[in-house]
């Protein structure tokens, strides 16, 4: 059996090291995609960094690292892009996932509204497995959004109740501490995890548990939610603006299929 996880970002799988962990205990194999180089253009030797901590997390939590593909790197989709190459990552796919057979659960970013790569991502993935019969297989987790938050402020690992009903796994009070030292590998993102660190202790230590909830229905073009999304609230793009570009990608969709 084949287990899927699709990432927008090298230390996206922070927010998955317990499904990670259960399918890689189960003997499931575990296959990892990267959709950026999770650099913006021009870096690459950050791109290269990125790639080097998540394979070495990777690979603690069991993962063989020729299981691991850097699809971003690729297809020169940098950090921020691939709501404009939402049709050049739906091929890839469609070249490269669609023959892979027995697949037993897939893993993508929630449709919540915090990074444009992750909502991005969230909608190609769920599009091509709706379109191949899998919609069911596929879970959503959370990493962070601003839904009732002022300002810059936000939510990490807290799963919008519009994405529907939470799944929850129990992190063993020993790999609780384990994954906060695996959170401690992303050097070359320190900022981000300054920011984020405070809410994966609190999530860990006081309530051990990772939440998941099933892709039961594709919720674009409805706003993840109502108000201003994180990622405008950040001036990276606007709602308008990721919604003209996958209106766009819908249309390439009904066009090629």
């Amino acid at each position: 059996m084949n287990s899927l996880f699709f990432f927008s970002h090298q230390d996206d799988e922070f927010g998955v090291y317990q499904s990670i962990l259960n399918e890689v205990e189960s003997n499931t194999n575990v296959l990892i995609y990267y959709f950026t180089t999770g650099a913006l253009s021009g870096s690459d030797t950050l791109s290269l960094k990125r790639n080097l901590e998540s394979v070495k997390v990777l690979k603690n939590l069991g993962v063989h690292e020729k299981n691991i593909f850097f699809v971003g790197s690729l297809l020169k989709i940098n950090d921020q892009e691939i709501v404009f190459r939402m049709a050049d990552a739906y091929k890839w796919l469609s070249e490269n996932i669609k023959n892979i057979k027995n697949i037993k659960n897939i893993y993508v970013h929630s449709y919540e509204g915090g990074h444009i790569d992750h909502d991005s991502l969230h909608l190609i993935i769920s599009q091509f497995f709706k379109n191949n019969g899998m919609l069911h297989q596929v879970y959503q987790f959370s990493l962070y959004h601003s839904k009732s938050c002022p300002k810059l402020f936000f939510k990490a690992l807290n799963p919008l109740a519009e994405n529907g009903k939470v799944k929850i796994s129990k992190i063993k009070f020993i790999n609780r501490f384990y994954f906060l030292s695996l959170v401690l590998n992303y050097r070359s993102q320190f900022l981000t995890f300054f920011a984020l660190f405070p809410y994966i202790a609190y999530e860990y230590c006081f309530h051990g548990r990772e939440k998941l909830q099933k892709v039961n229905i594709i919720r674009f073009p409805e706003k993840p939610y109502n108000g201003a999304m994180f990622y405008e609230k950040r001036a990276i793009l606007s709602w308008e603006i990721f919604k003209q570009e996958s209106l766009g990608f819908m249309k390439f969709l009904e066009q090629h299929n």
